[in-house]
């Protein structure tokens, strides 16, 4: 073979791994992914309410583009996870009180909602999943694995609603959960539990008897329990440095 064409192969070759890599390195820093560090951020309390989100100081942490970290705060913004003001910039929401009790109706409107659809129409499998997740999630608790244990309760109640059917439920109970977990993170009690894993569990017993009335009774029970676990009194949150909370993402 011509070394010229030989030549060109290579360039060829090197041409498309820059292609690749480019690709890759779009993927991990689109506006998308962008937004989704923030927000897990956000919802995982390692961004408290009241944190202010500097541009700069974002851009910096993520290491992206000003464009980018305005686009996903502009997002987070409009779903009322993030507020922003003129002249001051954006800031992690701080729901008040009346808000919190608001965010828990919705959700316990939206949860009863899906819970008692899934009762009537779930399938071996799909109780096997939930099943799955909640002796996970025990586990989790037992060993004290906190974090990942509130993960998977998150999971869990995302489950019931995307297996439920109904993709709108899914929707709106995303962003009810994101806003509530700011309102745990204003008002939680010291040392209690996120989550109830025995209610997970009764739940799971009674999608799988198909008994939507008692699989609604004990979702509102489960919610009861996480509103008197609340202390609705308004105290400033902690705030921490942009650059040290993104470094666990690396």
């Amino acid at each position: 073979m011509a070394r010229q064409s030989i030549m060109k192969m290579r360039r060829s070759a090197v041409a498309d791994g820059r292609v690749a890599n480019s690709s890759e390195e779009d993927s991990s820093n689109s506006s998308d992914a962008i937004y989704e560090r923030i927000f897990h951020a956000i919802v995982d309390h390692r961004l408290l309410p009241g944190t202010k989100l500097g541009e700069d100081k974002l851009a910096d942490a993520l290491q992206t583009t000003r464009a980018r970290v305005r686009e996903a705060l502009n997002r987070l913004a409009h779903e009322k996870i993030v507020v922003t003001y003129p002249h001051r910039g954006a800031f992690v929401a701080e729901p008040s009180i009346e808000e919190a009790h608001e965010i828990l109706g919705a959700r316990r409107v939206i949860e009863m909602a899906t819970v008692a659809r899934l009762a009537r129409t779930a399938t071996a499998e799909q109780i096997r999943d939930l099943e799955t997740c909640v002796a996970r999630e025990q586990d989790a608790w037992t060993s004290g694995q906190r974090k990942t244990a509130i993960m998977l309760s998150r999971s869990f109640h995302f489950m019931i609603a995307d297996l439920a059917g109904n993709a709108v439920l899914s929707e709106l109970l995303r962003n009810v959960v994101s806003r509530m977990s700011l309102a745990i993170a204003l008002y939680d009690r010291p040392g209690r539990g996120d989550c109830f894993f025995g209610e997970h569990l009764g739940l799971v017993n009674a999608i799988k008897a198909h008994n939507p009335e008692e699989a609604a009774e004990i979702m509102t029970r489960h919610f009861d329990h996480m509103e008197d676990q609340l202390n609705m009194i308004e105290d400033p949150a902690e705030t921490r440095d942009l650059v040290d909370v993104f470094k666990a993402d690396k």
